[in-house]
C-alpha cells in the first residue's frame, strides 16, 4: 500500500451544515460550545431534580455528582457550573439556591 493510501484512511472527511440532516442550527446562541454549556447544565438540573428522595444508588449518585459541581466556584475549566454560568448570563448562586435548598 502506498502512503497516499494509509494518510487518506486517517483524513477526517469535510461536512457541511446542509449535509446534517438532523436540522442543527448554526447561529451563535445555540451551535457548538454555548450549545454543549446549556446540555450539561440541563443534565445536571435533571441529575438533581430526579435524585431528591430516590432509593436507586446510581440516581442518588448523579444527584450527588450534580450538586458537588454546582457548588464549585471554580472558574479553572471551561465547562464548570461557573464558567458556564458566566457565559451563558445565568446568576450562579441564584440558581444554586433555587435547585440545591431542599
Amino acid at each position: 500500500m502506498s502512503n497516499d493510501f494509509n494518510m487518506a484512511l486517517f483524513e477526517p472527511e469535510a461536512m457541511l451544515p446542509a449535509q446534517l440532516s438532523w436540522g442543527a442550527r448554526c447561529d451563535s446562541d445555540t451551535s457548538g460550545a454555548r450549545a454543549l454549556m446549556v446540555a450539561i447544565l440541563e443534565d445536571a438540573m435533571l441529575c438533581i431534580t430526579r435524585g431528591r428522595g430516590r432509593r436507586r444508588a446510581r440516581t442518588r449518585r448523579l444527584d450527588a455528582e450534580a450538586e458537588t459541581w454546582m457548588r464549585s466556584d471554580s472558574r479553572e475549566w471551561l465547562f464548570s457550573f461557573a464558567s458556564i454560568c458566566d457565559v451563558l448570563g445565568i446568576d450562579a448562586d441564584a440558581l444554586r439556591v433555587r435547585l440545591l435548598t431542599k
